[in-house]
């Protein structure tokens, strides 16, 4: 009998220690059951493009008073255990030089309605930069990235100016408020019409790293489109990847000569004068023979009349059609210059090179006959005019750029195109 009173008393023993460690099968755990009357209230703060923001404070507030506080997580959540009952959610923000703007109209929670999603949008700076578009001065404002709530003006356009800092492919878009999106250029001159097709009233665009200079970054202007009634809306800016690789991406080869250019001075008989190449010649007429010796091309043989080329303006003007000085300056932005360059592409249309002869045609124009303004014909000029002027569209009958015509798609009757790249060749007779 003493045995069984003693085994009894061991196992009750056991259940009591049991009973401390948290409960059947709970090896130790805490209970995280909140007490009866009390659950929890769940926040989610988000931009218009369903983006989580963290670090907002989020306020519960009963009758004006601030109950209880929660900042939302990487989530965008902030949940809280409170007693069941009426409360008003506020928001508060750690950066108080930012300015936010959100609905404020139903931000209450009750016992049945224990959840609330609220929509974050960052609010336009009230300074505004004056602008010329569609005729008169517009006032724009500066938005970043990320969703900002903007004022339009109600069945017009209203604009917006982007500074990107970091290049790549950027999404610009609306939520919210009937408004169509477009991108009108830069903000030294705005476009009447939009440069990128709005896909879903998005557009997209890539910034590609040389626009973005440690001093200069391209100011991107932004339209809004209002439909009658609509007075604000978002705007949201995301950058959604790297720029897009493409022919103009690729590095331009700077063209070197094979016959560097040498200070050259034409000598002419006082009978002699220059005769400009007649474009409108048969082919053979103007029969080119290269001369090793002195690295010219000349006319119907190796020792006949050197061909010239008026590359600069000298003291008895310019070629015919256009000159080469005025066009490419000295090689910079400010003297209004425009590049000689060519795009190479193979049979099947795969890109290959990009060529730069801006730099090696300049080195000619400094080192033509001063009086003149001409050069001996080289090798390398050859290949540049025609290189250069094909990418130019000069002989391109039906182009804006089409040297020998009036109005685009009406050629200089009769010009020969095998020999049309001579139109600045000359010679002395």
């Amino acid at each position: 009998m003493n045995k069984i009173i003693t085994f009894i008393l061991a196992m009750l023993c056991c259940a009591v220690l049991l009973t401390a460690c948290g409960g059947e099968g709970s090896e130790g755990t805490v209970s995280t059951t909140a007490p009866a009357g009390n659950d929890g209230y769940r926040v989610s703060v988000t931009d218009a493009l369903g983006n989580p923001c963290s670090g907002v404070i989020v306020r519960f507030m009963t009758n004006g008073e601030q109950v209880s506080m929660q900042v939302t997580g990487e989530n965008g959540v902030a949940e809280k255990s409170l007693d069941k009952g009426s409360y008003t959610v506020e928001l508060a923000f750690t950066d108080s030089n930012a300015a936010y703007y959100y609905d404020r109209s139903d931000l209450s929670l009750s016992a049945d309605k224990m959840e609330l999603q609220i929509i974050l949008a960052k609010a336009v700076s009230e300074k505004s930069t004056q602008l010329f578009a569609q005729g008169k001065d517009q006032n724009a404002y500066a938005v970043d990235t990320g969703c900002t709530y903007v004022p339009l003006v109600e069945g017009e356009r209203s604009y917006f100016l982007f500074t990107p800092t970091q290049a790549g492919k950027y999404r610009f878009s609306v939520s919210g408020g009937e408004a169509s999106i477009g991108y009108y250029g830069h903000h030294h001159f705005v476009q009447s019409q939009s440069a990128v097709d709005a896909v879903d009233n998005a557009i997209t665009m890539d910034i590609k790293q040389d626009m973005i200079g440690e001093d200069a970054k391209p100011v991107l202007v932004i339209g809004l489109d209002a439909a009658a009634g609509v007075k604000n809306t978002t705007l949201c800016i995301a950058r959604i990847g790297e720029p897009s690789w493409g022919v103009e991406d690729e590095p331009w080869q700077e063209y070197t000569a094979q016959t560097p250019a040498q200070p050259y001075t034409l000598t002419m008989e006082a009978t002699q004068k220059l005769t400009y190449v007649d474009i409108t010649a048969a082919t053979d007429t103007y029969k080119l023979v290269y001369n090793e010796a002195d690295g010219f091309y000349h006319i119907g043989s190796a020792d006949g009349a050197v061909m010239l080329v008026h590359l600069a303006r000298g003291v008895n003007g310019t070629a015919p059609y256009i000159s080469f000085e005025e066009m490419l300056g000295d090689g910079t932005p400010d003297s209004g210059y425009t590049a000689l360059r060519r795009y190479f592409f193979d049979e099947k249309g795969e890109f290959v090179k990009k060529e730069d002869y801006t730099n090696c045609m300049i080195s000619y124009i400094v080192n033509v006959d001063k009086t003149y303004g001409v050069y001996p014909l080289t090798k390398d000029l050859e290949y540049m005019i025609r290189n250069g002027g094909e990418q130019q569209g000069w002989w391109n009958v039906k182009g804006h750029s089409y040297l020998f015509g009036g109005n685009v798609g009406e050629a200089l009757v009769g010009v020969n195109p095998e020999i049309s790249w001579m139109f600045a060749c000359c010679y002395a007779e």
